[in-house]
């Protein structure tokens, strides 16, 4: 006894003095843990687990420092059954712990035993074949302080009743990348697991969540179950009970329908995610109407059509600063869509089979900082389409038919910094431009442009990038380009425009910070 409390004052001695000595166990490097004077961070790659991991090898100086391990096995095809009990017995200081790449079978009872101070731990095996991981009901005993605990991408089929019991502190669980099939199989049942704020299964087979089948998670706040196979739609009532949630992820499930109840009881929820999924309309129209805190909807990659979203289908989401509905079939939006959504500053509206936006149809937007309508079948911006947007400061038209700007399209749009009309039919650069005068970027490139006059963009002071790549330019007036970037722009001399011009320029004269496009 006298022996190991000279080694803990002497360890003690040492790291105060900021000088650690420190020998690590066989096939283990170290270093010293950041911003945690005198304890070291341990780190052991093992060829076969049972016969090499055994803290009961390691000597007082040497556990008594180690309050982070991490385990790699180097040969990850080779199974193991489990850990020896009371595996790391000595490491007592622990409160992190990582296990990767070790294919094991089971996490026995007695494992952790005595890992008091235990905070984080990770068991990943990354395997896809082999046998399934399971787990006891007692397996992570002796950690009762455990706040995260990540088994991800561990082959794991099925959870035990009551799992959770003996860590009542944990507060994140990763289940990411398993087999599992049953979202309920988290079992709460007894109060245990019951102060979980962060669940994440995505990754797995779930093909269901029962009628209330988390309800005993009351302190839930984000919930991951993205990636699955809850195709159709979820039982009515699947979110009962977790009134904390603030966040939702249901993307990549292949969901044809929301349940009209889904998100009676999640009236908290700030984030909802349910992108890529089969969803071909949403109803009914009050649907989330209730989610009054929401500032983040991605509802991209659907097959939502203009019938299939009401025009009230976004009314009472007054905090709504995002939203994503891109990559879907809209054909027009229509003008009370948007009636609520006065906080909205990015709206993502591209890859859809829009023909128009109509005069006043965003003008409620008056926060709107995003708005992006790129790679839709727009012929015409017309003089009152973008009306009220004073704080709109990038625009993407790109990728469209558009071949017709009104002249004064963009005269409240007075912070527009960012402007995008690539891939069109234009003939000549829009006088509409004249307005933005806070222009910064401009995109003109792969349209019919066939010269560039004096007037064109020369009341565009603070132009830094314009790209006119893809034309059929034959004439740049010199002078346009002197009026056009000030002294203090660009990285662009005039010869370069040469082999696009037939008339060639003749006078070199050099810019800084700005650049001007024009290659192929």
């Amino acid at each position: 006894m006298k022996a190991v409390v000279a080694i803990q004052v002497l360890w003690s001695v040492v790291a105060a003095c900021g000088a650690i000595v420190y020998t690590p166990p066989q096939h283990c490097d170290w270093t010293e843990r950041d911003g945690a004077l005198g304890e070291v961070s341990l780190s052991c790659h093992l060829g076969a687990l049972l016969s090499d991991l055994d803290s009961g090898n390691f000597s007082s100086s040497q556990a008594d420092p180690v309050t982070e391990l991490r385990v790699v096995c180097s040969d990850p095809l080779l199974t193991q059954p489990s850990l020896p009990s009371q595996a790391f017995r000595r490491l007592h200081n622990l409160d992190t712990l990582t296990i990767e790449y070790c294919n094991l079978k089971e996490l026995q009872p007695g494992t952790f035993q005595g890992l008091e101070g235990m905070r984080r731990m990770t068991v990943r095996s990354y395997i896809s074949e082999g046998p399934f991981m399971t787990l006891k009901p007692n397996s992570l005993e002796g950690m009762p302080r455990l706040q995260r605990l990540d088994l991800g991408h561990s082959y794991i089929k099925s959870l035990p009743g009551q799992v959770l019991c003996p860590v009542p502190a944990l507060r994140h669980l990763n289940l990411t990348g398993n087999l599992l099939q049953d979202a309920s199989e988290v079992d709460v049942s007894g109060n245990c697991g019951t102060n979980l704020v962060t669940l994440d299964m995505s990754r797995n087979d779930l093909v269901v969540i029962p009628r209330a089948g988390l309800a005993g998670l009351e302190s839930l706040e984000a919930l991951y179950l993205q990636h699955n196979k809850l195709s159709r739609w979820l039982t009515q009532g699947a979110l009962l009970g977790l009134s904390s949630l603030n966040l939702l992820n249901l993307s990549s499930n292949g969901l044809d329908r929301l349940s009209p109840d889904l998100f009676r009881e999640t009236l908290n929820l700030t984030e909802l995610y349910i992108q890529n999924n089969s969803l071909s309309r949403l109803w009914p129209h009050d649907l989330l109407s209730r989610l009054s805190h929401l500032t983040t909807l991605d509802l991209s990659n659907n097959l939502l059509t203009s019938e299939g979203v009401t025009s009230g289908i976004f009314h009472g989401l007054l905090q709504l600063t995002m939203l994503n509905l891109s990559h879907n079939r809209l054909t027009q939006v229509s003008v009370d869509m948007f009636r609520d959504l006065a906080a909205l500053q990015v709206l993502n509206l591209s890859h859809n089979n829009l023909t128009v936006v109509t005069d006043k149809t965003l003008s409620l937007l008056t926060n709107l900082h995003r708005l992006d309508l790129s790679h839709n079948a727009l012929h015409v911006v017309s003089c009152r389409s973008f009306a009220g947007l004073h704080a709109l400061s990038s625009l993407a038209l790109a990728y469209n038919n558009i071949y017709w700007v009104a002249s004064d399209a963009f005269e409240n749009c007075t912070g527009l910094r960012d402007l995008s009309l690539e891939h069109n039919l234009l003939q000549d650069v829009p006088k509409a431009v004249h307005e933005a005068t806070a222009l910064r970027t401009l995109r003109l490139n792969h349209n019919k442009l066939t010269n560039i006059s004096q007037d064109d963009l020369s009341p565009l002071d603070a132009l830094r990038h314009l790209d006119l790549s893809g034309n059929l330019l034959t004439s740049v007036c010199k002078a346009c380009l002197t009026a056009l970037l000030p002294w203090r722009c660009s990285t662009c001399r005039e010869t370069s425009w040469n082999r696009y011009l037939k008339v060639p320029l003749t006078e070199t004269r050099s810019y800084r910070n700005c650049e001007l496009t024009a290659t192929k």
